[in-house]
C-alpha cells in the first residue's frame, strides 16, 4: 500500500481500516507501506504495528515529489543514510527502498543491517 503524509491512502481512505480488514486473512502474512516520505517512518511502522500482528514492510522513496503530468521529480532529496538505524530500531520485518532510492542507498542499507545490533 502506499500513503500520504498523515498515513492514509492517498484518497483519503483508512489505512488502519485496510490493516484490520486484510489481517482476518492467512493467506497474507505481510503488510507494508511503500512510496511514501522517508520522514514518516516511524509513524507509518507505528501505525501498521498497532492494527496488525502481520509481519511489517517498509519502503519509503527518496522523499521527492513525482509530478505525473511533466512526468518529472522535484524537490529534495530527503532520504539519508543515517535513517536507516532509527528504521531497524523499530524491529520492521523487512525494510527498503521505493522511487528515487537507488543502488549505492539500497547498499549502504544492507551494510547497515547487517552490521545492526539490537
Amino acid at each position: 500500500m502506499t500513503c500520504n503524509d498523515d498515513i492514509n491512502f492517498r484518497d483519503g481512505s483508512s489505512i488502519s481500516e485496510a490493516c484490520n480488514i486484510l489481517s482476518k486473512f492467512d493467506q497474507i502474512t505481510t503488510i507494508g507501506l511503500n512510496c511514501f516520505s522517508p520522514l514518516y517512518v516511524k509513524e507509518a511502522f507505528e501505525m501498521l504495528k498497532s492494527n496488525t500482528k502481520k509481519k511489517i514492510i517498509i519502503y519509503p522513496n527518496s522523499g521527492e515529489i513525482y509530478n505525473p503530468e511533466e512526468k518529472i521529480w522535484t524537490g529534495n532529496k530527503l532520504y539519508e543514510d543515517r535513517m536507516i538505524k532509527k528504521w531497524l530500531s523499530l524491529s520492521p520485518d523487512i525494510i527498503g527502498g521505493c522511487c528515487r532510492v537507488g543502488y549505492d542507498d539500497i547498499k549502504k542499507m544492507r551494510q547497515e543491517i547487517d552490521n545492526y545490533e539490537k
